[in-house]
């Protein structure tokens, strides 16, 4: 970004140290003459190994990671709601049938206030993003931006802040100028469990008094898989569409490896034949030179004999 990393005699450092926003995650900061670290902005490196790492991580991994996590949290949601709606041998509703990972909210480093946001819930499972959202408060009003930097609609009503299918208890002690960091669906395909304690809590029937036989909650369970859950795309499609992602890109990325070989092979070729050594012409070189040296040699050897002759003369 037009900072040196070095200055006549003086080299200047590159770090790496946790985000203030999200702890898990490590940056790349700049340490200048007065020693304090400057996170770089990613953005402005655009090659290089460290570009290629950087694009990794904020592009496809956040990408497939996301993708996965929703195929997860979807799947189990909807199931859990189909599994609500039955009841099982003994005529209980049924229960939840995968558990999934509290949704937790990360405080910023640089917050000076004590409130965190512990107590998240989702209302709306269909209306859940995969998404890093911010949430911010100014003294006044809380903010809730998305991971494009866009103002998401959010109310807060009660002392309950509510966005996207998900509500959030506001606490005391927050600070002007405070944030936190979450997503709702991270570590679903990572946390996904099962809920279910035994086999005969399985609400297979639609009818309480229904008995063993009746497993027509079951046939509405199996039905999911023909659902398009997620945008337009059933789990099935939706996994298919992800592991084509991962495979396109890393097509792709091969690709442009073996192009980038290939020019650099050209144009090491281009430099070598104008400023580099042949080897073979230089042996050639080397023994015309030689010959050139012996004849002169002979030469001057003759004229010596002619010279030596003419004062032998009397």
């Amino acid at each position: 970004d037009g900072r040196p990393l070095i200055a006549g005699d003086r080299a200047y450092k590159l770090q790496t140290s946790p985000s203030v926003s999200d702890p898990n995650k490590t940056v790349v900061s700049y340490v200048g003459h007065n020693g304090k670290p400057e996170p770089l902005s990613e953005t402005s490196v655009t090659k290089g190994r460290l570009a290629g790492l950087f694009k990794f991580r904020n592009d496809d991994l956040v990408v497939a990671r996301n993708e996965l996590n929703q195929i997860a949290f979807m799947m189990a949601s909807r199931l859990n709601e189909q599994h609500h709606a039955g009841f099982d041998a003994d005529g209980n509703p049924g229960q939840d049938l995968f558990s999934l990972p509290e949704i937790k909210a990360l405080a910023n480093s640089q917050n000076t206030g004590s409130g965190r946001l512990d107590s998240i819930r989702v209302t709306d499972y269909k209306a859940v993003n995969a998404e890093d959202y911010n949430v911010s408060f100014d003294g006044t009003d809380w903010y809730v931006t998305g991971a494009d930097g866009r103002t998401v609609p959010a109310t807060v009503t009660g002392g309950v802040l509510s966005f996207d299918g998900v509500e959030i208890d506001l606490p005391a002690g927050v600070n002007a100028g405070d944030s936190f960091s979450l997503n709702p669906m991270a570590g679903a395909a990572e946390g996904i469990g099962r809920a279910l304690d035994s086999a005969s809590k399985f609400a297979a029937s639609d009818d309480p008094t229904g008995g063993s036989s009746n497993n027509k909650n079951l046939e509405l369970m199996l039905k999911i898989q023909d659902e398009k859950l997620i945008g337009k795309n059933t789990l099935t499609d939706a996994y298919t569409q992800l592991v084509g992602t991962i495979g396109s890109n890393a097509r792709a990325v091969n690709s442009g490896l073996e192009s980038a070989k290939i020019d650099l092979d050209d144009k090491f070729n281009t430099k070598q034949s104008l400023s580099g050594v042949d080897m073979n012409e230089e042996m050639v070189n080397m023994q015309m030179f030689m010959q050139y040296y012996q004849a002169n040699s002979q030469i001057l050897q003759t004229a010596t004999t002619l010279f030596d002759t003419l004062l032998s003369i009397k």
